[in-house]
């Protein structure tokens, strides 16, 4: 369970990180699209513009919000078997 909930805040900083980004970039899509913005894909830094970049970095936070809701919900099923379990051996 240690596991799940550490990969769950690692997810979670992830996430901060790309809100922060994508709200900078939603800013500036408004003023400039055609702004170039770099981006780490796989260990290389890719020049592109913002109108190329916002779409993915959105793509890629559903992903990761669709992770941490199954991680969580992994998590609450494990809590609720351990708790069952620990009932049953306290009623022995």
């Amino acid at each position: 369970m240690q596991g799940i909930a550490t990969k769950i805040g690692e997810l979670e900083s992830d996430a901060e990180e790309h809100r922060a980004v994508i709200e900078t970039l939603r800013e500036t899509l408004k003023k400039s699209p055609e702004r170039t913005c770099f981006r780490m894909i796989g260990g290389i830094l890719v020049e592109r513009t913002v109108k190329d970049v916002l779409p993915a970095l959105e793509t890629n936070m559903k992903g990761l919000q669709a992770v941490i809701e199954s991680l969580a919900r992994q998590y609450k099923a494990k809590d609720d078997e351990m708790q069952k379990l620990h009932r049953e051996v306290e009623s022995q």
